[in-house]
């Protein structure tokens, strides 16, 4: 497993060595300040540097040299060592073996690779071998009680991210060389490497203010895209007046934790102030409050708003936000928030319930 998370890194490194444009330039040559974060199809992680300056990619419109300095994210496609290849192929042949010791080595070889055999061992449970084909599908279940459906996708080219582009082709090298703080130069292969977030390690500042805090529940965009599995934290910080008018100033304030000073109980899911994030458009919301440090639940478009307020009217105030762990979107500036709608109700006194 160690070993072969080396091999994989090495791969996303000379990958994240690409730049946008068939001749562009990298913008810094000292790519050593910047680190890759790089994931293996065993689910590990491991941060790294990289030296090389350009990364070549054959397309449909022919090969593309990118300079790495520009490049934001890779997503790898599949690939299978030699070796892993021909001990699939074997182990698929030795399914119909008629010795008995024969199937269940190949069958414990199918398993113990995974989603590298996975493809393999899904077209040949259609065999017109009952046999084989029993064998086949018990194996894919076994496989698919270990690795996440994620993992299981077989993936036909690589995707290159940078700055203002999206590029699809494929990355004809098949390992490079890398330097790690824990172990100095390695040799990385791409067959280990699911992705890359190239300067993962960089912080990104947001504010978030109040237009974000009301029960017309608008998202912030913060231009920031994250990666399903890729360790993401989000720090916050100040707080929003969430009915700053008629008298009421300071009498209705949340902070990312919650409400801060708010009489009574407001009957919502959440405290007022609080929070939460989703990923995409239609993700599912998760809390966030004042400090998150976890994996990202899914891959996408990372959105934030301050839950919890029942109404509608006039806010002061902000959250300062801080994202480690994804990277700025393509095209992806913070997109406006909605115009306010009108106040629909007052807030209520002191010691009522609602």
């Amino acid at each position: 497993m160690f070993s072969r998370s080396i091999l994989a890194i090495g791969a996303i490194v000379l990958l994240v060595h690409g730049a946008f444009a068939q001749d562009s330039k990298p913008i810094s040559a000292d790519v050593s300040k910047n680190p890759v974060e790089v994931r293996f199809t065993d689910g590990g992680q491991m941060r790294m540097t990289i030296a090389d300056e350009f990364l070549e990619l054959t397309t449909n419109h022919g090969k593309l040299k990118i300079a790495v300095a520009n490049i934001r994210r890779i997503e790898l496609a599949s690939r299978l060592s030699e070796a892993h290849q021909k001990l699939i192929e074997q182990s698929i042949a030795d399914l119909s073996s008629p010795q008995y010791k024969t199937r269940e080595k190949a069958t414990a070889e199918l398993i113990a690779l995974k989603e590298k055999a996975y493809p393999a061992v899904v077209k040949i449970s259609q065999s017109s071998d009952a046999e084989v084909a029993k064998r086949a599908k018990e194996i894919i279940e076994k496989i698919r009680a270990r690795v996440p459906a994620s993992r299981l996708r077989w993936r036909e080219k690589d995707v290159v991210y940078t700055i203002d582009s999206t590029i699809t082709g494929r990355i004809e090298i098949s390992g490079f060389q890398a330097n790690t703080q824990q172990f100095g130069p390695v040799q990385l292969k791409l067959p280990d490497v699911l992705g890359m977030h190239f300067n993962a390690g960089t912080e990104i500042e947001v504010t978030l203010d109040g237009r974000y805090a009301m029960n017309t529940e608008a998202w912030l965009d913060t231009g920031v895209d994250v990666t399903e599995h890729v360790n993401l934290t989000i720090t916050a910080s100040g707080e929003i007046d969430m009915y700053a008018t008629d008298g009421y100033v300071g009498q209705y304030v949340g902070s990312p934790r919650g409400k801060k000073a708010w009489p009574g109980n407001t009957g919502l899911p959440y405290e007022p102030g609080t929070l939460v994030a989703r990923i995409g458009e239609t993700g599912s919301v998760f809390v966030v409050k004042d400090q998150y440090d976890s994996f990202a639940p899914a891959s996408g478009r990372l959105y934030l708003r301050a839950a919890g307020n029942p109404y509608n009217v006039k806010t002061t105030g902000s959250y300062s936000i801080k994202i480690s762990g994804g990277i700025p979107a393509v095209g992806g500036a913070p997109q406006p928030a909605a115009t306010p709608a009108t106040p629909n109700d007052a807030p209520f006194r002191k010691g009522a319930k609602r």
